[in-house]
């Protein structure tokens, strides 16, 4: 796992994170991951987060594929995503099971050569 601190422009506190988790060297791909406070989404942290460790896994790691999930009810996520070029792949029926309730999740892949 590669993670990056997301910190505030105004006073450079840390306000998220962006992971590339899951690499594997051997098939050049890696799950994109992040997360950012609350009170800091709808800002462009994220967007901007996300193209940095995408880029970074494409020139530093090699990777040809990043992919990432998101909750099937969490569209801001998928819109995210879309923007940063990332291709809906499809949906994984009752794949994650939280607070006793399993929900769907939403795959996206972005590949090098489209990047």
């Amino acid at each position: 796992m590669i993670s990056f601190s997301i910190r505030s422009k105004s006073d450079g506190k840390i306000i998220g994170v962006a992971s590339l988790v899951d690499i594997n060297l051997d098939h050049e791909r890696a799950e994109l991951a992040y997360m950012i406070g609350s009170s800091f989404r709808r800002k462009g942290y994220a967007t901007e987060a996300a193209n940095m460790i995408i880029d970074y896994g494409f020139n530093n790691l090699n990777l040809s594929r990043i992919y990432a999930f998101h909750l099937g009810h969490n569209s801001s996520s998928g819109a995210l995503l879309r923007k940063l070029g990332f291709k809906h792949e499809g949906c994984m029926i009752n794949h994650i099971k939280k607070d006793g309730v399993f929900m769907s999740s939403e795959i996206f892949g972005i590949l090098k050569d489209n990047k």
